[in-house]
């Protein structure tokens, strides 16, 4: 987020609201995929300014990324399914992995 405040692109004061907002969270529910879905913003909104500001770089991003994901699915994959794990929306994959 802080990259996005550096370029003018997020006002620094939903910047600092977001990160204090997130703190608490955090330190209310420890979990896992509250932190991972509290980065997706952060994540995806270089992707957003980019199709709205440079759509060229934003395809070659999109391109990129995809190809990650056929190198390296299997991790991405991974992580999508421990967060819905932690998340409690796969009960019955918490309850295979248990032996």
């Amino acid at each position: 987020m802080a990259y996005l405040v550096g370029a003018g692109l997020v006002p620094e004061g939903f910047a600092w609201s977001w990160a204090v907002g997130s703190l608490v969270l955090l330190l209310r529910y420890p979990k896992k995929s509250l932190s991972m879905l509290l980065q997706v913003p952060a994540t995806f909104a270089p992707f957003y300014y980019a199709h709205k500001l440079a759509p060229e770089a934003f395809w070659e991003a999109v391109i990129w990324a995809f190809l990650m994901l056929l190198l390296d699915g299997r991790r991405f994959l991974g992580v999508v399914v421990e967060f819905m794990v932690d998340a409690g929306l796969l009960a019955s994959a918490r309850r295979e992995s248990r032996p």
